[in-house]
């Protein structure tokens, strides 16, 4: 999910993929909206600049969609996807936004890599682990209504332990090869709206790294909730 920040609504516009363009028996042929949803969003936005876009698809939709104040990644929200979907956008306290892309979003040029390679190292590489190229928006995006500040240290997980640090991981990263490696990341609300933040926590390759090792890769995350400003 990301949402720029919260705005007296005048226009919701949604968009987004079906079961006509989107499926599990099928390949869709582009990552942008089908049919004239794009030429909609322009028109609309034209007669009304505070307008949201709520995308309702169940995988990443590249459209640019320039000068929009404020996107919404909905993916398939259920059946009472309707009321959350509002009290995210008007920023009712007990919504706040705190999701995170768990796809990567790529420009729609995409596309020219051809289907049938099934390396993901290859040719430029794919998902986030080991894409070499610009994306839209990447794994693990996703904005609030408030600014989180996090401060890295690393040091025993027991040292000052309160409810805003996200501690410790243990994770298998490439063989059978073992990391360890105790932390702490300290978390502070610095805006204005109390919300819950997800930490994720990635390992990046060196140089010297395992030639089989990714690019980069989530080893940790965890929601806090309610992170007082």
């Amino acid at each position: 999910m990301l949402v720029l920040h919260p705005l007296p609504l005048a226009q919701v516009v949604f968009v987004g993929l079906d079961q006509t363009s989107a499926g599990e028996n099928f390949d869709r042929n582009e990552l942008t909206l089908p049919g004239v949803q794009e030429e909609l969003v322009g028109r609309v936005l034209a007669a009304q600049p505070r307008t949201v876009v709520v995308l309702i698809a169940g995988s990443s939709i590249s459209s640019e969609l320039r000068g929009v104040p404020a996107v919404m990644h909905a993916f398939f929200p259920g059946e009472l996807g309707g009321d959350a979907i509002v009290d995210a956008l008007t920023g009712a306290k007990d919504a706040a936004p705190a999701g995170k892309m768990p796809v990567t979003t790529y420009h729609s040029n995409f596309t020219t890599r051809d289907i049938r390679i099934t390396d993901l190292r290859a040719a430029g590489g794919i998902t986030y682990r080991h894409f070499k190229g610009p994306v839209l928006y990447p794994f693990g995006h996703g904005l609030s209504y408030t600014r989180f500040v996090f401060t890295w240290a690393q040091r025993s997980p027991s040292a000052g332990r309160d409810a805003n640090v996200s501690q410790g991981l243990q994770a298998s990263y490439v063989g059978s090869e073992e990391l360890s490696l105790p932390y702490e990341v300290s978390v502070t609300n610095e805006g204005g709206v109390e919300s819950d933040c997800v930490v994720l926590v990635f390992i990046a390759a060196t140089a010297d790294s395992h030639p089989e090792m990714p690019r980069r890769r989530l080893v940790s995350f965890t929601r806090l909730r309610a992170v007082q400003p």
